[in-house]
């Protein structure tokens, strides 16, 4: 059968169309694609998302339903995730695209996003032992920790690309005191997970791995084929972050392309949440992988 999902995130909107057999348990992608609203852009727990940003969520679903007719999906899955959870006016949102499209936005909690992060990011992965997930987002990081058989720890942090650029790097370049006190904050943030697992393998997944792994391989523009399935290191990602750490948000777009358009003013905040979770758990190198929500939400509804 043939199955969308749409991932309605705190800074992008992305579309998966994907043929799907109930049969073997098999999810192959088909259709893909990203566009970026932030939803979150300013948003404060019990704020509302600005009257300009639905409009532009009604746009991209306008577009992506077109999309979705086009090629006759059968079933139509809609996750929101943190934006959707912390705003005050969600329900008249939710409500709104309902009536405009009959869709029923399913907002999830922040565990539930770590399991689907955790569903999609090792969907096409055998035997990996056991394996931490890495999903920062514009508003949240979800850290996963799980084998083949279950998940062992989840957790969903406060603070992602979008959320650490607002709240601590008030400057383009941020200065080497903004950069002195956000890590501090990250370190104190993340440091439960000091001691608690050591994964055999870490997959990286969401747009600000998938980014900075074109950054570092010099892709302008994002290609799944080079993305996906590639490796980071600890040496190479810290590189980047002193690199950009100099730039402001336009030389990082003149410098990095395209690739970056919609992301150049928060990949320097998601760089260094990524550096200090690797930092903190000794990973010298982490997988990137292009599957995320979007995939978890439909292998957890049609799968299990």
């Amino acid at each position: 059968m043939i199955v969308a999902s749409i991932d309605i995130g705190t800074n992008t909107v992305l579309l998966l169309i994907a043929n799907v057999n109930l049969t073997t348990q098999q999810l192959i992608p088909i259709y893909e694609e990203q566009q970026m609203p932030r939803l979150g852009k300013g948003l404060q727990p019990k704020g509302e998302i600005k009257e300009e940003k639905v409009n532009l969520l009604i746009n991209i679903l306008s577009d992506y339903q077109q999309k979705i007719q086009s090629f006759k999906c059968e079933k139509i899955i809609v996750s929101g995730t943190n934006a959707l959870r912390v705003a005050n006016n969600s329900e008249k949102i939710i409500q709104l695209m309902k009536d405009k499209f009959n869709i029923k936005i399913n907002v999830i909690s922040g565990e539930q996003e770590a399991e689907f992060a955790f569903l999609g990011a090792t969907s096409g992965i055998t035997d990996y032992g056991t394996a931490l997930i890495i999903d920062i987002g514009g508003g949240s990081t979800e850290l996963i920790f799980g084998n083949q058989k279950q998940i062992l720890y989840k957790k969903s942090f406060g603070l992602g690309s979008v959320a650490v650029t607002e709240k601590f790097l008030h400057h383009s370049p941020p200065t080497k005191e903004e950069i002195i006190h956000i890590k501090y904050e990250l370190r104190k943030t993340f440091s439960e997970i000091n001691n608690k697992f050591s994964p055999d393998l870490v997959i990286g997944i969401a747009g600000t791995a998938t980014t900075l792994a074109c950054m570092i391989k010099g892709l302008k523009k994002f290609t799944r084929e080079k993305v996906d399935g590639s490796i980071i290191s600890q040496t190479e990602l810290n590189e980047l972050v002193n690199s950009v750490s100099e730039l402001n948000s336009d030389e990082i777009l003149n410098n990095y392309g395209e690739v970056l358009k919609g992301r150049e003013d928060i990949i320097t905040g998601g760089a260094i949440i990524l550096s200090e979770i690797l930092k903190l758990k000794g990973i010298i190198k982490l997988m990137v992988s292009s599957r995320g929500i979007r995939y978890g939400a439909i292998i957890s509804e049609l799968f299990k």
